[in-house]
């Protein structure tokens, strides 16, 4: 559970200026629209941030470190020593510890669109109430989820005039450690926003792949490293 909460918590972003709503909702259209407006222009230019992430699940503090780049239908991620990229070509995971790289052609390319947040429709059947409120230069949006999904809440503040995200503070539902009912919950940290050059290295495949004859081998600094595709024939 606690994973899944970071993980979740971790690929919230945040986006455009939003009206002030001072009351909770429990219309899903109204938060179809909040959120679509909370989810960053697919058009904007490539950037990339960190974000530390503090997960508390009973007396069990975790905490991992990130640093993410998202460019047109790409993508990555380096948090500690793996990497994972994701562009129209392929799907690569790199463990650098053990020098290993896994492979897969990227079939799903519209995947890539929703990265920066979770899909809508993933999210609806966990809404019970939201409210959206601004105050102070921040905009937040709160959603209380319904019983039995796992969550409690999830509570979304970025900054209005860069659009950029601040934190996301998720609760999951109470879980017992040592005898003690406790929510573990995850706090995003979102900083140093910046923005990248359109020709990043960091998304292309060449980076980390080159064609010998008919097959694809490892590229670069990666050259000694195992290559396995993560389906047959590819």
């Amino acid at each position: 559970m606690r994973n899944r909460l970071i993980l979740v918590a971790l690929f919230f972003l945040c986006g455009s200026q939003q009206k002030s709503f001072a009351q909770e909702f429990k219309d899903t259209t109204g938060f179809r629209e909040a959120y679509r407006k909370m989810q960053i222009d697919p058009n904007v230019k490539p950037y990339s941030y960190d974000v530390t992430v503090v997960g508390n699940i009973g007396q069990t503090p975790d905490t991992m470190k990130a640093t993410i780049s998202f460019g047109p239908e790409r993508m990555k991620m380096k948090m500690g020593e793996m990497e994972v990229i994701l562009n129209p070509q392929y799907r690569i995971m790199i463990n650098n510890t053990f020098q290993q790289m896994i492979v897969s052609r990227n079939y799903e390319r519209t995947v890539l669109a929703q990265m920066s947040m979770p899909s809508i429709e993933a999210i609806i059947p966990f809404i019970d109430t939201w409210s959206l409120a601004i105050d102070k230069g921040v905009k937040k949006l709160t959603f209380n989820c319904q019983p039995g999904t796992g969550f409690k809440s999830f509570v979304v503040t970025s900054d209005i005039k860069t659009g950029y995200m601040l934190q996301v503070f998720a609760v999951g539902a109470d879980v017992i450690d040592e005898g003690i009912s406790t929510p573990p919950t995850a706090t995003s940290y979102f900083s140093n926003y910046r923005i990248i050059k359109a020709d990043f290295e960091e998304f292309k495949s060449e980076t980390y792949l080159v064609l010998d004859g008919p097959d694809l081998k490892p590229a670069g600094k990666y050259k000694d490293y195992s290559l396995t595709f993560d389906k047959p024939n590819q």
